[in-house]
């Protein structure tokens, strides 16, 4: 069990959804979420383990595939937590269950990899991956913030298909890549219908921006509980020190990196802007914003 909900909340909950007559197939984003998934997943015993080209795998290769299974590792606490501050909703936390399989099995695949290319992965750091930052207290801006964090994975994975060398990793690459892909569109189909449903439409775009600044701007404080591959080895020593030694591909690691934050920021100042409904095309025309709706929100109170 990932945890209860205290009983006189049950009791609210059920009371609350008693009279409800919609058709769920018609009126929940999960069904057609899952039906998406359902056509487009990949199978764990499809991808050629045996057609590993070890001649392509370097130290600095293998340091960056190992923290990236460290950053996917915090499904477990997310989900959990998820199940938690969402549990009065029964199509998001349907919806859970279809990304918690999925994104369990992006480490699985990134270890068995590890494990070909003479790198194993400890008990110890399965659980020290499962650490997480809390949730802010904000619902919409913990959804954006994850559409976000979906979005940095899946750019992860497109730079590393374009990076490397390595045939099977490339592959595996690609698979994680359309997973996140589709996993930042489910975050963003919550927060679209969380923010038609607001009252007050200025704050949840306030709180959207927020979270958009921060990660702009200073990239290491958006506190969520997807931790992507971009802050996790930020200022990592060890990993610094392995790329460090190996330098015959600097490039690739540098390159890697460079296409991961711009396919991130082009990628998500569309997505915020589209969900809040404004143009966002730079980090300075986002800060603008949060200033104007900051004023709006001073003289309504």
């Amino acid at each position: 069990m990932f945890g209860t909900v205290p009983a006189l909340r049950t009791v609210v909950l059920a009371e609350q959804t008693a009279d409800d007559e919609k058709d769920v197939l018609e009126g929940l984003l999960h069904y057609r979420l899952f039906n998406e998934a359902e056509r487009v997943r990949w199978r764990m015993e499809d991808i050629p383990w045996s057609s590993i080209d070890r001649s392509k795998i370097t130290p600095s290769l293998v340091s960056l595939v190992h923290q990236i299974v460290l950053a996917e590792l915090t499904t477990y606490s997310a989900t959990r937590r998820f199940l938690q501050e969402f549990s009065e909703d029964i199509d998001f936390t349907q919806w859970m269950s279809i990304w918690f399989y999925e994104e369990t099995k992006h480490p699985h695949a990134l270890v068995r990899w590890l494990h070909e290319a003479g790198r194993a992965v400890s008990g110890g750091e399965i659980v020290r991956g499962r650490i997480t930052a809390p949730f802010m207290k904000s619902r919409f801006g913990m959804l954006v913030t994850n559409i976000i964090s979906e979005v940095h994975a899946s750019a992860t994975y497109v730079a590393l298909t374009r990076t490397t060398e390595e045939p099977v990793l490339r592959q595996i690459a690609r698979h994680l890549g359309g997973d996140e892909a589709r996993h930042a569109t489910g975050f963003f189909a919550y927060a679209q219908r969380a923010y038609e449903q607001s009252k007050n439409r200025d704050a949840e775009r306030l709180d959207a921006l927020k979270v958009l600044h921060m990660w702009l701007n200073q990239n290491g404080q958006v506190q969520h509980p997807v931790n992507t591959v971009g802050l996790r080895t930020s200022g990592d020593q060890e990993l610094l020190e392995d790329w460090s030694r190996a330098t015959t591909d600097q490039t690739i690691v540098e390159q890697h990196s460079l296409m991961q934050q711009r396919i991130t920021r082009e990628r998500i100042l569309g997505l915020i802007g589209n969900l809040t409904e404004m143009e966002l095309k730079t980090p300075e025309q986002v800060l603008q914003r949060i200033r104007e709706l900051k004023i709006v929100d001073r003289k309504a109170s």
